[in-house]
């Protein structure tokens, strides 16, 4: 008899592990994102003043408009459990992150996302933006392409053996 108890306590616990859902933790910071984060409350208001749209994103609607156009069917993800982050939010975020150089924290607490999935959006929209666009925007350059690249800039800055220079947070 004792057995026998012994035998229906260990296959109650073990059923009772087995059925027990898993329950996912989501901080009240990013529960709230659809309500008060930078993507809900700004991105229409950007998009109303197209100066303060170049301000924020370093380009213009349209351009925003072609990127995220040729970029969005690499961009889309679908989840059975969670509503997936869209790729218009995605490209917002890496832009934010690559026109200011913030911090991933940073990010986290203006767009509600957590700190992980900002790191892995931006790696991903990079990724996808390089892919899609480098053979269009940066063509394979020759060395005689090189040089004439650099003569032009040695005249126009008195800079030599260089072939461009970059503006922005130093």
């Amino acid at each position: 008899m004792r057995r026998a108890i012994i035998i229906a306590a260990l296959y109650y616990v073990w059923k009772r592990r087995t059925n027990r859902r898993q329950r996912l933790h989501i901080h009240p910071l990013i529960e709230q994102r659809g309500i008060t984060a930078e993507f809900v409350t700004l991105y229409v208001t950007l998009r109303a003043d197209a100066t303060k749209f170049f301000n924020y994103f370093r380009m213009s609607t349209r351009t925003f408009d072609e990127l995220l156009a040729k970029t969005e069917d690499k961009l889309v993800h679908s989840s059975l459990r969670r509503v997936p982050i869209p790729p218009i939010e995605r490209l917002m975020v890496t832009l934010r992150f690559l026109a200011t150089g913030s911090t991933y924290t940073d990010l986290h607490y203006s767009f509600r996302i957590g700190i992980a999935t900002i790191c892995l959006i931006v790696n991903e929209v990079c990724k996808v933006i390089w892919e899609t666009l480098h053979e269009e925007c940066i063509p394979t350059k020759t060395s005689d392409m090189w040089q004439e690249i650099a003569n032009g800039f040695l005249q126009k800055t008195n800079f030599p053996n260089c072939i461009g220079a970059i503006d922005g947070k130093q």
